[in-house]
């Protein structure tokens, strides 16, 4: 190999390992997100299964 063929490659490969890190900070901002979101739907569903039972009562 030439000197510039691995300047080449040394230079494919930070660009990709930097590339793998954006995509892990992104994976990991998105599983917080997604956390986040899977907690307000459980809170929804027990306050509209809550709503549900009084108007069972009321019935």
């Amino acid at each position: 190999m030439t000197d510039g063929t691995v300047k080449k490659l040394e230079a494919f490969l930070a660009i990709k390992e930097d590339l793998i890190k954006q995509l892990e900070s992104s994976m990991l901002e998105q599983k917080y997100v997604n956390a986040g979101q899977h907690n307000k739907i459980k809170l929804l569903n027990e306050r509209l299964s809550n709503e549900s039972k009084k108007n069972k009562v009321l019935r």
